[in-house]
């Protein structure tokens, strides 16, 4: 497991992200080569299954599996949150840039709303 450029305790680098560089021979491709890793399942969370649906489609030859989760694959095709989730999303960033602590029950519904009561 590794952080993306910019994440974490990863430098940013000066160039603008893409996924595109995100997912090649700089980053993701480019260090499984450098760790001399022919092929691996791969599983990316969030702005990480972009990244991973990437490298399946530019190196296909690296990717085993592909696992995915909470995450997106495309602008007009993809389905967007529910109007609640997307609601509950924007007062939770906006207590986190405010340093305003979350609740616990704010936690709760984000899940709820996102991942289903079960």
């Amino acid at each position: 497991m590794f952080d993306s450029r910019g994440v974490g305790n990863t430098t940013a680098g000066s160039k603008p992200y893409t996924i595109q560089l995100l997912a090649n021979d700089n980053d993701t491709a480019g260090l499984m080569d450098a760790m001399k890793i022919q092929q691996a399942d791969v599983f990316g969370y969030s702005m990480g299954g972009i990244i991973a649906q990437q490298v399946v489609l530019t190196h296909p030859e690296k990717v085993n599996r592909l696992i995915l989760v909470a995450t997106t694959f495309g602008e007009k095709e993809r389905i967007p949150p529910s109007p609640q989730l997307a609601k509950l999303g924007r007062e939770v960033i906006d207590k986190l840039l405010n340093n305003i602590p979350i609740t616990p029950q704010e936690i709760k519904m984000m899940a709820s709303t996102s991942l289903g009561p079960a």
